[in-house]
């Protein structure tokens, strides 16, 4: 998110220590527009808690600029669709190019939100099935998150019982060489030392 703010122009400082950032807001359209030849390219990585807030930013900011906003392949499989629905009710080029309702999204700059142009049931509707699918997606989250403990925990027992057993083999082992020892050494050796001819 941090990066994408940056690539839009904005004045970021983040403090790595304190885990805080300072952002300087622009008072609209973002610096980048000025030199802006070509299609900007915002990555978000996987941060699918920032596509939507900055997507909305972007088509807010007003402008002529064309923007793209993407992700890694699992960002591509997270649906913002409704958002777009949402952003073209009130005025905005919004599109998720692929067909799939997920990033990439393409948003062209037409000056901003036309929000005269809204219809408000259609608006209300749009922002219940975008929590909705946040609430989804969060839902989502929470299993795969308890899924990859649940992963971890099983490694680690399993690691901890393979060690176990290669620590009892190691032990086994060391038994069976010391007894094949002394049965070579009773070989060599058939009479014992007491029962020697004087």
């Amino acid at each position: 998110m941090l990066e994408a703010l940056d690539a839009l122009g904005l004045s970021v400082e983040a403090d790595k220590v304190a885990k805080r950032a300072v952002v300087v807001g622009c008072g609209g359209r973002f610096p980048i527009e000025k030199d802006a030849k070509e299609e900007v390219k915002l990555f978000l990585g996987n941060a699918v808690t920032a596509m939507r807030p900055l997507t909305a930013a972007v088509v807010a900011a007003g402008g002529n600029a064309t923007y793209v906003l993407d992700g890694v392949p699992r960002m591509r499989e997270r649906p913002i669709g409704d958002l777009g629905v949402g952003l073209k009710q009130l005025g905005a080029s919004v599109d998720c190019f692929l067909g799939t309702d997920c990033p990439p999204v393409r948003i062209n700059g037409i000056g901003g939100l036309h929000w005269w142009q809204a219809v408000p049931e259609a608006t209300l509707e749009a922002l219940k099935a975008q929590i909705a699918t946040l609430q989804g997606e969060k839902e989502q989250l929470i299993r795969q998150h308890q899924e990859d403990l649940s992963a971890q925990k099983t490694s680690y027992k399993e690691l901890k019982e393979q060690a176990m057993q290669a620590r009892l083999q190691h032990e086994q082992d060391l038994k069976d060489a010391k007894a094949a020892a002394e049965a070579r050494l009773a070989e060599a050796c058939p009479v014992k030392l007491g029962n020697t001819a004087r």
